[in-house]
């Protein structure tokens, strides 16, 4: 035989789910339509980044533009040498954010 105290508690439980429109057996498919119709669908929205999203970010910077605008300045100029020191930087960054991107992803998949 439960105890007053248990009785107390499936009493309050109970009292709850009433108060909320829900039947101690679940919502009947009337509550349950209306439910999504003004809540929308019981979901997480997905906000997981994607890597190659996130390798176009790195591209997607002020600093960037910057180099890309110098090194399109150096080649009117005729300066060739000095473009391409400018455009071998503009490759290392993003290779050096892809190798800490791979890590982190590394990382995170490891128990």
């Amino acid at each position: 035989m439960p105890s007053p105290a248990v009785n107390e508690k499936v009493s309050t439980a109970r009292q709850g789910a009433d108060m909320n429109g829900a039947a101690p057996t679940g919502l009947t498919s009337d509550e349950a339509r209306r439910r999504l119709e003004k809540f929308g669908p019981n979901a997480i929205p997905d906000t997981s980044v994607r890597p190659l999203r996130r390798v176009f970010e790195k591209f997607w910077a002020p600093f960037l533009w910057m180099l890309e605008a110098a090194i399109v300045l150096e080649l009117a100029l005729g300066k060739y040498a000095k473009a391409s020191v400018i455009a071998v930087s503009v490759g290392v960054i993003p290779t050096n954010e892809e190798l800490m991107i791979a890590q982190h992803t590394l990382a995170l998949s490891r128990p």
